[in-house]
């Protein structure tokens, strides 16, 4: 987290000299989740047509999400690949309200810095006359701290939901026209789903549940594989996440148990362990799926999506 941890001993604040104690300290870097103040007015945009975005896609001819996704929502898209003057585009376009950018979508992945791009958006002074979202299929620990320091409004991770985007639209260009528009066909998650979490650690419950509470899902936990088993019997569920290494029945010991029952539930095994040959051990008892831990957020959405889907 970029920061520091010290121990002092004896500790410098203790007032008692026959129990001087310790002292621990630690420092991380933080960021304000609230959104930055722009220079901007859409107050005049009505229709989804008015919006002008403009998307920075380094391969658009095999990446065709990024444009498929603002076509559906009817704005009115260009789409540039960054050797292109961008910033020269965007200097130009505020000149004419007609031709002004109002979005800037930037495609960050392995083969191109998206953020970087973004940092050269910002130095220019450009970044408060626009929205700004970054869309990554290259995330990577810092990633959002880096995209608040470039004035960065969105940091969306693929794969990404329509609702994500349909929600910027609408935080942004409140004067839309109410209609009937349906989310586009993309990447829409089932509300109703019934998780079941299989971990002995009370750590890992909790954090189980943080993590599914921020995708809107409240979970069952279950505290070992017996009890998992035990729940699946009693109840339908629709998809497991499943400790390996759990007391009374281990992951791998519960699912060929769920197996032999004829019970086909998607089940996704969470582990420390993260070696191939124990990869295989988890798909060869019948697992689906399978995390490193720590597991991270869009890790467990990306599963989600790819089970449920509208």
């Amino acid at each position: 987290m970029g920061g520091k941890i010290w121990v002092e001993s004896p500790s410098s604040i203790s007032t008692d000299p026959q129990y001087t104690g310790s002292k621990f300290s630690f420092t991380i870097q933080v960021y304000s989740n609230e959104r930055i103040k722009k220079d901007v007015d859409f107050s005049e945009i009505i229709d989804y047509d008015e919006i002008n975005v403009l998307i920075v896609n380094n391969n658009p001819q095999e990446d065709k999400m990024l444009l498929h996704t603002f076509k559906s929502f009817d704005t009115n898209n260009s789409e540039v690949t960054p050797d292109i003057d961008v910033i020269g585009r965007i200097e130009r376009g505020l000149k004419s309200e007609n031709n002004r950018f109002h979005l800037l979508v930037i495609n960050d992945c392995a083969e191109f810095d998206g953020i970087n791009f973004a940092r050269k958006i910002h130095d220019k002074g450009l970044s408060s006359k626009l929205i700004i979202i970054i869309v990554s299929s290259n995330d990577q620990p810092g990633n959002y701290v880096k995209c608040k320091m470039c004035g960065v409004d969105y940091y969306l991770i693929r794969p990404y939901e329509a609702s994500e985007v349909y929600e910027v639209l609408l935080e942004n260009f409140t004067h839309l026209k109410v209609t009937d528009k349906e989310l586009p066909e993309l990447n829409k998650l089932k509300k109703n789903i019934r998780i079941l979490v299989a971990e002995d650690n009370i750590i890992n419950q909790k954090v189980a549940q943080t993590i599914f509470k921020n995708l809107g899902y409240e979970i069952v936990l279950a505290q070992n594989g017996k009890d998992c088993v035990k729940k699946v019997k009693e109840e339908k569920y629709d998809i497991i996440f499943m400790d390996i290494m759990m007391p009374e029945q281990d992951g791998l010991e519960a699912t060929a148990e769920i197996r032999s029952i004829g019970n086909k539930i998607p089940i996704v095994a969470m582990t420390a362990n993260a070696r191939e040959e124990d990869k295989m051990k988890a798909i060869d008892s019948g697992m689906n799926h399978y995390l490193s831990k720590p597991v991270r957020i869009e890790e467990i959405k990306e599963v989600l999506i790819k089970y449920f889907s509208e």
